[in-house]
Order: C-alpha cells, then structure tokens, then sequence
C-alpha cells in the first residue's frame, strides 16, 4: 500500500467518527518516526471502526487494538477490537497480555468521555501497559464543558463564578505591597495576608476538564512534595521529593497528549 498520510482520513462532512484535520496533523508530528516500526496501538472507542482502519494503514507494520461496548468489524489480521468497558481493569489488562505485553506504543482514549471512567482507564493503562516513552491521548475533553448533553454530563456544573470574598476585596485594598515585603506588616496586614493574590480565579473542575486539572498537578509532582515548598499538612507532602511521570503534557483544543517519562529517576 502507498504511503498514507493521517490527513487523508481528516473529518468528512456529516461524519461524527472522523477525527479533526488540525488534530491528525498534529498526530502526524508525533507519530511519523514510528510509522514504520512494528508498534502496537490501543484505542478505546471506536465505533464501527473507521478510527481502525486509519490506523492501520498508517502503521502498516503495526497492531492494531480496540475497545468499544458495542464495536464494529474490521476484517484484517493486524487489528483485534475488543467488546467491554473501558473502566473494567481486569478487561484492559486481558488485553493488553494478548496484544501487548510488552505496553502498547500508543494509547487513545476516544471512549466515553465522562471522566471518572477516562480517570480509571489513565492510571491504570499508563503506569501498567504503557512502554516508557509512549504516548497517551485523551480525546474530546473538551466536552466536559458542555451542560446540556445527555451522554456528556460533566459540564452541566461548570460556573464562571468567582470566589473573590469580602476579605480578598479588603486584602487588596489595604495591602500595598507584593510578598517579597510581607515581614514588614503590621497586625492588621499579617491577618489579611493569607487574602491578598488567593483569589481563586474563575474555573471548571468538573468530570473531564477537572480530570485534566489533575494531570496537570502530576506535572507539578515534584514541586507538591519537595518539603523545601510543600506544606505537608495542606499538600500531604511526606518529606521526599516525588517526581512526575510524565516528559510531556501537550494540551490542545481537542485532545490532551501525555508522553510517559523514558525511564525512572535514580535521584
């Protein structure tokens, strides 16, 4: 087969499986050095199975994997789908002894999108059948935002409120100065200091997108538990510097990219 680029297969009109033009391409950055090697893929959800297909004829050396509840049939050698859900442990590890020992090469998660299940399926695919270095990608999570859908539901508790209280409002009134000069305060300053730049801002930590906050506090790892900074009663630091798991954390409008770190820390 000629070569394929993930482009060809960008989203036709009318055709809710296809996945964004600008979404493949970046997929293209990311995945063209293994476009040739005998990877193995996994991706949870995929419908009736055109996602299988592309993947397929990218990697044309590669194994194919998926999971759906009520999946499509693709007829090919290289591609094995999987009917289960995608929070079932036990299932995704099943799969993973069958098709990839080893760890999979590439993880999608194009499944549910609610994200207590995205949230199962993470931490135990990416730290158990996962291959150091490889990619994990959580689709759509962006539909943790809507509110009015009934198989999507975790935006319906997004506000935009804020949380700036009276005391924040006083706090930055009466305090002047940045934190570098806070040992020069008086009785008053030292009572609202604990207001003063606290504000906590506008946000939605809900479902996915509150999922996808928490990733972004594994990146952090090492700054939550260095007991230099941590407060260990607020941070529940345990006095040794933890590191994240992750080399990478690639956000964009429609997917999040996690690279898993290519081998331990010996720090």
């Amino acid at each position: 087969m000629a070569s394929v680029r993930l482009s060809d297969y960008a989203q036709k009109t009318g055709c809710f499986e296809s996945k964004p033009w600008g979404q493949l391409e970046t997929y293209e950055k990311y995945f063209s050095p293994l476009k040739d090697r005998e990877i193995k893929l996994l991706e949870l959800g995929v419908a009736t199975g055109l996602s299988m297909r592309m993947w397929r004829d990218y990697f044309q050396r590669g194994t194919i994997v998926g999971v759906d509840l009520n999946p499509g049939e693709v007829n090919d050698p290289r591609v094995h789908i999987y009917r289960g859900p995608q929070n079932d442990t036990a299932f995704l590890t099943r799969i993973s002894n069958e098709r990839a020992p080893d760890g999979f090469d590439i993880i999608i998660d194009d499944c549910a999108h609610i994200g207590e299940l995205a949230k199962t399926s993470f931490w135990h695919l990416f730290l158990n059948h996962l291959k150091p270095g490889g990619y994990y990608i959580i689709e759509d999570w962006g539909t943790g935002y809507w509110g009015n859908h009934l198989l999507y539901p975790d935006g319906e508790f997004f506000t935009p409120r804020s949380d700036n209280g009276a005391m924040h409002w006083l706090a930055n009134k009466v305090l002047k100065t940045g934190p570098l000069y806070r040992s020069k305060l008086g009785l008053l300053g030292r009572l609202l200091r604990r207001y003063q730049y606290t504000r906590r801002f506008p946000s939605h930590d809900y479902g996915m997108v509150g999922f996808v906050k928490q990733l972004i506090d594994e990146c952090g790892r090492a700054e939550v538990t260095n007991p230099k900074w941590a407060d260990s009663s607020s941070h529940g630091s345990t006095g040794v510097v933890e590191y994240t798991r992750f080399s990478e954390m690639l956000i964009t409008p429609t997917f999040v990219m996690i690279t898993k770190i290519g081998r331990a820390r010996s720090e």
